[in-house]
């Protein structure tokens, strides 16, 4: 009887892709166990890796940077949370988070310990549970362990506002904490040269802060003469004090009292009509931007070529004619902006003449003796615009001319 080999054959026929299916099969289920011990393992170098960034006291913006790099989807994950928040909420988030680095960077430890049990308990009367926890975290981190949540607040930093963005506001907050470490010494260093407490030299150097070192040491001279029980100053004191504040006056406010004397003469020349006045006009009106300065040709040409191209030519042919360059209406145009920048100038004198006036009422002084230099300066107001009668006259010249 013949034997059958047909099932043996088809069985034969089938080992082959059965096995190779089933070494696929096996090794798509190693790869998968692979990938998922190569993603356990870079988990875990990760968690390592933030921990040791953490828990260094000496961390700072680079070691925050190099975290991003290294783990990219940490920061894409942070961020996109953060990037889900309202315009309003990013800012209060950032603003919060800038402020308890800064505390803790600095060493304030208390105040950010008070700034974030502020925050968690606006939070609970809001009903905000989330956010009131998320306080309470950091607090239970400030009190265990300080550096780390410094470190905590960078990294949220770094990874919100970008590496390159946090390290300059990093700069910032060092370079405004030096600023401050300087003060510190300075104050200590007059309060021991003048015989005062701490608090008088803060006192004194807030009121002048605006004013240069000689009127801030008269200032401090002044409060260590005063008579502790009657708080009176004895009048040679007074005296020397009030030349000392007069020269600061002065020195302050020459470039003011400089930019008035060049816009009244601004006013004269926007009525003379000549060439001359135009000359005169535009050197002044130089001198008005900046006080004190040598008006160059070119600066010249380019306050004189402000006018448009048909005006410039109306102006080249008038030139040929009368010796004019400016039409009257860039006459106008040129006398009210400088009437702005000369009543600005104004503004600033006053802001010189109120910071030395705390001075002056707290310790009795003349102000008299102190601000009468500018009563030979500025005989009166410089107003917003240019005189009422010389702008129409300018104005109504200009119009007649223009057809208007």
């Amino acid at each position: 009887m013949p034997v059958d080999y047909s099932a043996y054959m088809q069985n034969k026929r089938d080992l082959v892709p059965n096995l190779i299916k089933s070494l696929a099969g096996a090794y798509g289920e190693y790869e998968k166990t692979q990938a998922a011990n190569q993603m356990a393992e870079r988990q875990a170098q990760m968690q390592f890796d933030f921990a040791s960034v953490r828990d260094n006291p000496n961390s700072g913006p680079q070691d925050y940077a190099n975290l991003m790099m290294k783990y990219p989807e940490q920061q894409q994950r942070i961020k996109g949370v953060y990037d889900m928040l309202g315009e309003e909420k990013r800012r209060a988030k950032q603003a919060e988070s800038l402020q308890l680095f800064s505390l803790l960077e600095g060493g304030e430890n208390e105040m950010a310990l008070k700034s974030l049990n502020d925050r968690r308990l606006a939070a609970e009367t809001s009903g905000n549970q989330k956010e009131a926890q998320q306080a309470q975290t950091m607090i239970d981190m400030i009190n265990s362990n300080p550096s780390a949540a410094k470190n905590m607040a960078g990294m949220y930093l770094s990874m919100t506002m970008g590496p390159d963005k946090f390290a300059d506001t990093y700069k910032k907050i060092q370079e405004t904490r030096e600023l401050r470490a300087k003060e510190d010494i300075n104050v200590k260093t007059a309060a021991a040269e003048y015989n005062l407490k701490e608090a008088q030299v803060k006192k004194v150097l807030k009121e002048t802060e605006k004013l240069d070192a000689e009127a801030q040491k008269a200032a401090l001279e002044l409060e260590a003469a005063k008579d502790p029980t009657t708080g009176i100053v004895d009048q040679e004191k007074r005296f020397n004090a009030e030349k000392k504040l007069r020269d600061e006056y002065t020195k302050n406010t020459a470039g003011v009292v400089e930019a008035e004397q060049a816009f009244e003469r601004m006013r004269i020349s926007g009525n003379d009509e000549t060439g001359q006045g135009d000359v005169a006009l535009v050197t002044d009106f130089m001198k008005v931007l900046d006080p004190g300065s040598v008006v160059r040709e070119t600066e010249f040409a380019t306050a004189r070529d402000t006018a448009g191209l048909y005006a410039r030519l109306g102006n080249w042919l008038k030139q040929r004619k009368t010796g004019e360059f400016l039409s009257k209406q860039d006459r106008a145009k040129f006398v009210n902006l400088a009437a702005k920048y000369a009543n600005e100038a104004k503004k600033h004198r006053a802001k010189i003449k109120k910071t030395l006036m705390n001075t002056v009422n707290e310790y009795g002084l003349n102000a008299q003796n102190i601000f009468e230099a500018e009563k030979d300066h500025s005989k009166k107001d410089v107003v917003d615009t240019v005189d009422k009668t010389d702008e129409q006259n300018i104005l109504s010249k200009a119009d007649a001319i223009l057809g208007i």
